[in-house]
């Protein structure tokens, strides 16, 4: 009978969400184990005693830290405002990837201390910015109803450089209750090493697992333009340099601008604009082919570097947090930090660079330390990246 593993990650609503729980997913199938995505059920989400604990200690926080209180507020106005700008058509195709490929399973807090132990052999928190403590603090992502030897973090994001006061407490006691600690970003090795003292080494986004012809078969039956484009994908309304940018490049190349799943009205600006719907595998497919990568996104950032695709990065803000600091952690570890583009004049410096030949080399090795880890974690040995210097193991 196959081990059992219960997978808690972020998987709704946005492509890299998906694709990083669709990796960890088959890389667990591939290696002989059976994975649950595991989510919360509706029971507990709408339990009127759950709802009123939860409210009791939303109030007592407030009143403690002010500061907390404005950043909720911007945590969930920026929330409805990201989804919202997704069309319809694309979430009902990212939701019919979900319902058919990863296929969660609802269950509850209760139920999982009762019997998660009989029912799975491990529990896996990651990846993805399940940590992220801008706001509220959701002791699931941190496994906190399992034991202590059944707990594996894999490649888990903070999403910021700075966890705020309010919740630096409850972390302090999370992160201490794990044996070792894998995260995505330098940022998150510091973060681990400033409220624990558990070993932490950095590892990379499971999307890496897959190299370009494993993810160019998983989109082989994508649908998507014929002719050559500039691929732009933004999370967040792009700002103006991100404008001038697409348009400029756009005038130089003489190529259409094309933008997927999120449609915001400053695009009615460029002068050769089409945006298109689609799910998982036209994400992919749309890079893989496209001539150039606009984004503000840390997912397509990674999958333009694991296509060798020229692109460039500008900045993102949710209001809530800055967002750069986990795709500046990602260039500087590949030699690319120029493609961090600050003004318009760095782009029309750089843009008939290619990606810096080692590229590959830095892939390879990644991968090899991401299939280390997920292995010697679930059998019980020690990770390679724990047992040498270069990944700031403590």
């Amino acid at each position: 009978m196959k081990e059992k593993i219960g997978l808690i990650t972020f998987y709704q609503n946005n492509y890299g969400s998906i694709l990083q729980c669709f990796s960890t997913k088959s890389l667990l199938r591939t290696l002989n184990y059976d994975c649950d995505v595991l989510c919360l059920s509706e029971y507990q989400r709408n339990d009127i005693i759950i709802r009123l604990c939860k409210f009791v200690r939303l109030v007592g926080k407030i009143l403690r830290y002010p500061s907390f209180c404005i950043s909720l507020a911007k945590s969930k106005l920026y929330g409805n405002c990201l989804t919202t700008k997704l069309t319809t058509r694309t979430i009902e195709e990212m939701n019919s990837f979900v319902k058919s490929y990863l296929k969660p399973v609802e269950i509850s807090n209760k139920v999982l201390k009762k019997d998660g132990e009989k029912r799975y052999n491990l529990f896996i928190a990651g990846s993805d910015q399940i940590w992220n403590l801008s706001s509220l603090f959701y002791s699931f992502y941190f496994l906190t109803f399992a034991p202590r030897e059944k707990r594996i973090s894999f490649a888990v994001s903070f999403g910021i450089s700075q966890i705020p006061k309010y919740n630096q407490k409850e972390l302090q006691k999370v992160l201490n209750e794990y044996n070792y600690i894998s995260v995505r970003e330098e940022t998150g090795v510091e973060i681990v090493k400033k409220y624990s003292n558990t070993k932490v080494c950095r590892i990379a986004d499971p999307t890496f697992i897959y190299n370009a012809d494993e993810w160019r078969d998983f989109a082989k039956d994508a649908v998507i333009p014929s002719q050559k484009y500039i691929l732009v994908h933004f999370l967040n309304e792009p700002n103006e340099i991100a404008l001038e940018s697409m348009a400029w490049l756009s005038k130089q190349l003489n190529l259409d601008v094309i933008a997927l799943g999120y449609k915001y009205d400053v695009f009615d600006k460029l002068k050769r604009f089409t945006f298109m719907d689609g799910g998982p595998w036209e994400y992919v497919s749309m890079i893989d082919h496209a001539e150039f990568v606009l984004t503000d996104s840390f997912h397509s950032s990674l999958f333009s570097i694991n296509f060798n695709k020229r692109f460039f990065v500008f900045h993102r803000d949710y209001s809530v947090s800055k967002q750069t600091s986990r795709i500046s952690d990602l260039l500087k570890r590949f030699g690319m930090d120029n493609r961090l583009i600050e003004n318009v004049d760095i782009l029309k410096n750089i843009y008939l660079e290619y990606l810096p030949e080692e590229t590959s080399v830095v892939l390879k090795k990644e991968r090899a330390t991401i299939r280390d880890y997920i292995q010697k974690s679930i059998s019980g040995q020690i990770p390679q990246c724990f047992l040498q210097g270069e990944n700031d193991a403590t």
